[in-house]
């Protein structure tokens, strides 16, 4: 006998299930699913002021398959940055919203004593 289980979304993310995450993407027209995909920034770069920046990949909307939509929901099917991906998660953790991206410098002040000491 198949047992049915049911799961709740944020087990689905807490879990990374590839499966249910799969039938969430099928379940979902691809237009939403796309929708998504842009409002986290994939598929576009974010416009951090680093020199080669790209944009990932995200698969032609137009040509997508049912299989790809399903690979794309658990990020096999899918090209994304390490920034891309920190400012996903920096908009899940903030309620949905996204901040613009940008680098701090840090700057270290060198001690003016050079002086090393022997502490043994």
């Amino acid at each position: 006998m198949l047992k049915i289980i049911s799961t709740r979304f944020d087990q689905v993310f807490a879990y990374s299930s590839n499966v249910c995450s799969a039938k969430i993407a099928l379940k979902e027209n691809k237009k939403i699913f796309y929708k998504y995909l842009w409002r986290f920034g994939f598929g576009k770069k974010t416009g951090i002021d680093l020199p080669g920046e790209e944009s990932g990949i995200v698969k032609d909307y137009v040509n997508l398959r049912p299989f790809d939509l399903a690979t794309m929901a658990f990020g096999q099917g899918i090209s994304v940055t390490q920034i891309q991906l920190a400012r996903a998660y920096c908009a899940i953790a903030n309620g949905g919203i996204s901040y613009y991206t940008t680098c701090a410098k840090l700057y270290i002040k060198k001690p003016q004593n050079n002086n090393i000491k022997n502490t043994s």
